[in-house]
C-alpha cells in the first residue's frame, strides 16, 4: 500500500473528530495547535538511506485544534500544508482562503539549518527525501512564552506515542536523529520503553545514541536551546552525527 495513504488512514483512524471528542473535551480544543502530519515524497522512498529528523512540536501551526476537528478534508489540508513547506503550492487556511507557499519558506532559522546540512551531507541535498517529524503532534497555542511545550500534557503525550510509532512501522526509517534536547529525553523514554537497546550515552546531555529495533538513532540539542552548557559547539554534535552515519552505511 502507498506510504501517503497508510500515513492517512492512521490519521483519520488517530484525529477524527469523535476520535478528538474522546481524547480532548471540547472546550480544550483552542488550547492546541493544529496536528503535525507527514506526507512523505518519493524521494525518500528512494533514498538508499532513510532517514527521519525529529523536532520536539511546532511552534504555531495552520491553526487550532478545534478549526481541525471543524474542518472538512482537514487531514488532507494538513498532509498538503506538509508538502507545500517543502516544495511550495496553494493550501487551504483555517478560513477557507487559499495560501500559496514558496518552498522552504523562512528556512534560516537554526533548526532549518542543520535540517538542510544534515540533506545535503546525507541525501545528496535531494528536497524531500529527509523526512521532517515532531516528536510531538500538538504545541500548546495558548502558551505566551517563546517555547510552545507540550511535553508536560500527558494527553498530547499519548496520542503523540501512538501516531508517532505507528508512523515509524510505516516508514521504516534506518536512522533517526531526534533535534530534541536532552529534556525531551523522558518522551523518547516514555514511547519505546524497552524496545531502547544498544544505549549509548556520549556526552551527558549532549549526545546519546541507541537503536529501536534496527533504526540507528541519535538525540542531541535543539539547535534553539537557551540555557546550553556543553563541551563543543551544537553544530559540532550534528557534524559528529553525519560522520558517524557515514561510517555505519559504508559498513
Amino acid at each position: 500500500m502507498d506510504i501517503n495513504k497508510q500515513l492517512s488512514e492512521l490519521y483519520h483512524e488517530t484525529l477524527d473528530k469523535v476520535a478528538l471528542a474522546e481524547r480532548f473535551s471540547e472546550d480544550r480544543l483552542g488550547e492546541y495547535s493544529a496536528p503535525f502530519l507527514l506526507n512523505v515524497d518519493d524521494s525518500y522512498l528512494n533514498s538508499k538511506k532513510k532517514i527521519l529528523f525529529v523536532g520536539k512540536e511546532t511552534n504555531r501551526w495552520w491553526g487550532r485544534l478545534n478549526d481541525f476537528a471543524n474542518t472538512d478534508n482537514a487531514i488532507d489540508i494538513l498532509q498538503q500544508r506538509y508538502k507545500a513547506e517543502l516544495f511550495g503550492g496553494e493550501v487551504v487556511g483555517k478560513s477557507g482562503a487559499i495560501t500559496t507557499y514558496r518552498a522552504e519558506p523562512n528556512w534560516n532559522n537554526s533548526l532549518f539549518v542543520e535540517y538542510k546540512k544534515i540533506r545535503k551531507e546525507l541525501l545528496d541535498d535531494m528536497r524531500g527525501s529527509l523526512v521532517w517529524s515532531n516528536l510531538l503532534k500538538f504545541d500548546n497555542a495558548k502558551s505566551t512564552s517563546y517555547s510552545r511545550n507540550t511535553k508536560e500534557d500527558e494527553t498530547v503525550v499519548q496520542i503523540s506515542k501512538q501516531i508517532f510509532k505507528r508512523e515509524l512501522e510505516i516508514l521504516k526509517p534506518d536512522y533517526i536523529i531526534f533535534a530534541t534536547s536532552y529534556t525531551y529525553d523522558k518522551i523518547i523514554k516514555e514511547f519505546f520503553k524497552d524496545e531502547i537497546t544498544q544505549s549509548d550515552v556520549i556526552e551527558p546531555k549532549s549526545l546519546w545514541k541507541f537503536n529501536i529495533g534496527d533504526t540507528i538513532c541519535y538525540r542531541t540539542w535543539h539547535p534553539s536551546t537557551i540555557k546550553y552548557t556543553a563541551k563543543k559547539k551544537k553544530l559540532e554534535y550534528y557534524i559528529a552525527i553525519i560522520n558517524d552515519i557515514k561510517s555505519t552505511s559504508n559498513k
